[in-house]
């Protein structure tokens, strides 16, 4: 499972993945992307970039991009 940064799937900044584990066996049932201080500072800037934008659209507009298909 990769990180969504940005509107986008990317792996971490170093490659590095843990273990995903079914809690009820212990089986191993993937692996996930294991983030760094730098994905985060990436993620974050995204989400600050999106809320600009985001919160500039009237309320009933923002609905109708959440719930149309």
């Amino acid at each position: 499972m990769k990180l969504f940064i940005d509107g986008e799937f990317v792996n971490s900044e170093r490659g590095d993945t843990f273990e995903v584990r079914n809690p009820a066996t212990s089986e191993v049932v993937g692996t996930a992307a294991k983030g760094t201080r730098e994905d985060v500072r990436r993620a974050v800037d995204s989400a600050k970039e999106a809320f600009r934008t985001w919160s500039e659209i009237e309320p009933l507009n923002r609905v109708c991009a959440l719930f149309s298909q």
